[in-house]
């Protein structure tokens, strides 16, 4: 594992509360285990799933919704086109959606949804114009209107980001990728956002044989701290 994210993660939790209610990303899973992917460009599945969960916390009775944003980079380069979506073109421009259907697994968690959760994404530049940064805004709504009951404690999937990998014409795939799930609040009992604190686990490489070129943002509203080295 790359120590230095660990030890800033567990610096960062030291300080916080001590029952954070966390969120997770993993590859295909948001367990412990799956934040690093190195795939074959020459070989890819039809997708690519950035699996996202959280932990439950003791006074949320009723989930209406989630969202979360998911901010990654390129870093020192700017973003090539396959790791730029819609509406900025692309090479699998329209290959980007989210899902909360689980009924195909992951297992590892639970699914709060049930086959009732509707889904939205949108991919956008970064907040501070540096196109070697983008940022990927998911939202998951239950249907119907109707609440969905948490246990505290519990850990629950939130909702996943689905690339769809193009068989060939795109450029971009073997440049090293770093994704941070920023951000995830949960809406519960009328509109009330709950936001989750950060994990280890909230990160995922791509294609990066080195350290990610930023960590996690210290407020939910910033960006991750770039890497001295990159400066």
């Amino acid at each position: 594992m790359r120590l230095w994210l660990l030890l800033i993660a567990s610096l960062v939790l030291s300080t916080g509360t001590a029952q954070a209610e966390l969120r997770h990303m993993g590859w295909g899973d948001s367990s412990y285990g799956n934040q690093d992917l190195e795939p074959n460009c020459n070989a890819l599945p039809d997708q690519s799933k950035l699996v996202i969960s959280f932990t439950a916390p003791s006074d949320i009775h009723n989930l209406e919704s989630v969202w979360g944003y998911v901010d990654f980079c390129t870093k020192p380069y700017a973003l090539p086109s396959w790791w730029t979506f819609a509406p900025f073109g692309g090479c699998r421009s329209d290959s980007l959606s989210g899902s909360a259907d689980f009924s195909g697994g992951p297992f590892t968690y639970a699914d709060p949804w049930g086959g009732r959760g509707q889904t939205s994404v949108q991919f956008e530049p970064s907040p501070i114009g540096d196109w070697g940064m983008a940022r990927i805004e998911i939202r998951v709504q239950a249907t119907s209107g109707a609440p969905i009951p948490l246990d505290g404690g519990k850990e629950y999937y939130a909702g996943q980001i689905v690339f769809g990998n193009p068989d060939q014409g795109c450029n971009g795939c073997d440049l090293g990728a770093c994704f941070v799930l920023n951000g995830l609040v949960l809406y519960h009992d009328g509109g009330v956002p709950y936001y989750t604190d950060m994990d280890y686990t909230n990160w995922c490489l791509w294609n990066i044989r080195y350290d990610c070129p930023f960590v996690v943002a210290t407020k939910s509203t910033t960006w991750g701290r770039v890497k001295a080295s990159y400066r």
